[in-house]
């Protein structure tokens, strides 16, 4: 009985990982915050200038380490607020997921 239960709960959802997905969002400046850090890391990933306002420039180590940790987030596979993932579920990307990461890593 208690296999029925669950199996009728289970039912109730089109896809359990909706479950575990954040709220999307219709805020117009909410999606464009997402998709500024989505650019952002895009651009990090392939060593694209930073936009410094003061005119310096970056040093060849300050580049590669920027390079590596955009390129982490990106390949980080967890589903918590402001990862990758989840900031393509929030932009409606995430069933873009595999092909978006194979292009930028």
């Amino acid at each position: 009985m208690a296999g029925k239960r669950s199996e009728a709960w289970l039912e109730e959802f089109a896809d359990p990982e909706d479950l575990l997905s954040p709220l999307r969002t219709d805020n117009i400046n909410e999606r464009k915050l997402w998709c500024a850090v989505l650019k952002n890391a895009v651009d990090d990933s392939r060593g694209d200038p930073v936009g410094d306002s003061t005119g310096g420039d970056e040093s060849e180590h300050s580049k590669r380490i920027r390079i590596l940790c955009a390129k982490a987030w990106i390949a980080y596979e967890g589903r918590e607020p402001g990862t990758f993932r989840w900031v393509l579920d929030v932009l409606g990307l995430v069933g873009y997921t595999t092909v978006i990461r194979r292009a930028l890593l």
